[in-house]
């Protein structure tokens, strides 16, 4: 409703199927975010914790947990989608949205959403890991992406939308009854045969003097070795497009249909390390492993400390890797004669570094605040970087703006967002930390009050002023 009004107020705003677009990308979007973190997990989770198969000694079938699962993980989502009707409509009596491409758009979310959530439900009978299923049913998605019926029903060819809703329509009833099907077969345990592990590579191009400035760096940059194979795709895949950039050097309208793109790849890679600061301690605390370094000499300072500094040397290379693209795309496009447009890219290099430096702290925090590390993520991405992403992007669609100030806005405001939560979290989690590492998973988390509260909880309830 915001997001409509904003641009019905505006003034020389776009049209009424322009914000109908817009509004329709972005609730899809959201309905498969919605199935990605709402059901990726569920029938994984139950495999996980030995309870999947007291679901078949009642008298249910595969296909009733699989229905159960799909209706815990959607009911709310739906009602949300009702809720968000009224906003859709408001666009009809702006103009230029007839009524018919108002009402295949309902439906294309609706479809949207169920055959998000039966895809990931299908990922998710297929894997035990959740890190596995997470990225399973975010490939699948991003495979066979839905937003491709949205699209089609933003076209006035009612025929061909009709035949995408039938596709996507069979393929969401052909992944339920796959789930099913797998449960069926493989909801009980399979024997576990113990098979010798192969010794671990010696870790190269560490310092030794790592494991005793910092042995929690240490300890997980062990464990976390890092796949050589990846980095060769990425860095072969980078120089194969560098090369056919260099000899067929693109024009300055298809260097600027890149940026969206390259947006894109920046909100992939903050996913990546929201993940990985989300699960970094998530398996310790449930095997337990955790009491072996709390119950060490390391303060709480040192801990969390050495978390960061892994954090720091296992995506360093990666954002410099991103931040040279970023420069390179803005010098072409400063070659071109694309103007101000050119400052974009290198505002989100130094985001990208400004997340990078922040998530080590609030990531970490979020994530034993929560009781899942799912939620994690979006509590941190919610505070370090969804205010300044919608407000530049809502600024970018003015008419006529300044991009040397959205940048700029772009930039400080996610800088200061990230000291300001950072320094919070980092406070609580050397005060606090050893607390909230052993807190069972199960259990609330405990109110910690920011030290930048107005009101003195250890005192009388006083009322500080400045």
């Amino acid at each position: 409703m915001l997001l409509a009004i904003w641009f019905i107020l505006v003034p020389a705003a776009p049209s009424g199927a322009r914000i109908f677009s817009i509004l329709l990308a972005i609730g899809a979007v959201l309905c498969m975010a919605v199935a990605v973190f709402g059901a990726s997990d569920s029938i994984s989770r139950e495999r996980r914790e030995g309870t999947l198969g007291f679901l078949f000694l009642t008298d249910l079938r595969a296909s009733d947990v699989v229905l159960g699962k799909l209706s815990a993980a959607g009911l709310v989502p739906l009602y949300t989608l009702f809720a968000m009707f009224p906003a859709f409509a408001l666009c009809v009596l702006v103009g230029g949205l007839p009524a018919f491409v108002f009402w295949k758009g309902m439906v294309a979310l609706i479809v949207t959403l169920l055959f998000s959530l039966s895809g990931t439900l299908y990922v998710s009978s297929l894997c035990e890991d959740h890190r596995k299923a997470f990225g399973g049913a975010a490939a699948l998605l991003l495979i066979v992406n839905p937003l491709l019926l949205c699209a089609m029903a933003l076209r006035a060819d009612t025929i061909a939308f009709f035949l995408t809703f039938l596709c996507f329509s069979a393929l969401a009833v052909l992944f339920f009854h796959a789930a099913a099907g797998r449960l069926q077969r493989h909801w009980r345990d399979a024997e576990i045969i113990p098979v010798k592990k192969p010794e671990p590579r010696p870790m190269r191009r560490k310092s030794p003097s790592l494991i005793e400035k910092l042995p929690v760096a240490w300890m997980m940059l062990r464990r976390r070795n890092a796949r050589n194979w990846m980095r060769w795709i990425v860095f072969g895949s980078s120089g194969v497009a560098a090369s056919l950039l260099i000899a067929n050097p693109p024009t300055l309208a298809a260097l600027k249909l890149f940026l969206p793109v390259l947006f894109a790849g920046h909100l992939a890679y903050q996913l990546v390390l929201l993940t990985r600061t989300a699960y970094a301690f998530y398996n310790d605390r449930r095997t337990g492993a955790l009491e072996l370094v709390v119950g060490s000499r390391l303060t709480n300072e040192e801990i969390f400390s050495g978390f960061n500094s892994f954090l720091l040397r296992k995506s360093a290379l990666a954002v410099l890797v991103i931040g040279a693209i970023d420069v390179a795309y803005g010098g072409l496009l400063a070659i071109g004669g694309a103007g101000p447009v050119a400052v974009l890219p290198l505002a989100m290099a130094l985001v990208q570094g400004i997340v990078l430096a922040g998530v080590g702290w609030l990531g970490v925090y979020r994530s034993l605040m929560m009781n899942h590390p799912s939620l994690a993520m979006l509590a941190t991405y919610a505070r370090l970087s969804l205010v300044p992403v919608v407000l530049s992007l809502l600024f970018l669609s003015v008419p006529k703006t300044d991009f040397m100030k959205v940048a700029a806005f772009y930039v400080i405001s996610s800088g200061f967002l990230a000291m300001f939560f950072s320094m919070d979290a980092k406070t609580a989690l050397n005060e606090h930390g050893r607390m909230l590492l052993l807190r069972p998973a199960t259990e609330s988390p405990p109110h910690i009050e920011s030290e930048w509260s107005f009101i003195d909880w250890e005192g009388k309830g006083v009322v500080k002023v400045a």
